[in-house]
């Protein structure tokens, strides 16, 4: 997926601790790690896990990179929520980490 020229790393990360906003997706599960599992029922709670949670192996792959500008197109309101939850689910499922 190509990088639209609106993504740099600081913007998602500011857009996701923004404490003003607030855009809920149905609930996905992942592992945080081997025995805790987080639900994630907002798309900037789960952009936050994206940028701060996510597997290092798994964090700069094709599905990770395109869940990351897909999150700050939802945010922005350039595409649907369901498009990022699915890019999310997506790029869970390649980490290993979709309960």
């Amino acid at each position: 997926m190509k990088a639209s020229p609106l993504y740099r790393h600081g913007t998602l990360c500011e857009l996701a601790h923004h404490p003003a906003m607030y855009t809920p997706m149905d609930p996905v599960s992942v592992w945080e790690t081997h025995s805790t599992k987080r639900t994630l029922g907002d798309v900037e709670g789960a952009a936050r896990f994206l940028l701060e949670r996510w597997p290092e192996e798994f964090a700069e792959t094709p599905l990770h990179r395109g869940a990351r500008q897909v999150a700050l197109d939802a945010l922005a309101g350039h595409v649907p929520v369901d498009a990022f939850r699915m890019a999310f689910v997506a790029a869970a499922e390649e980490a290993g980490i979709l309960a």
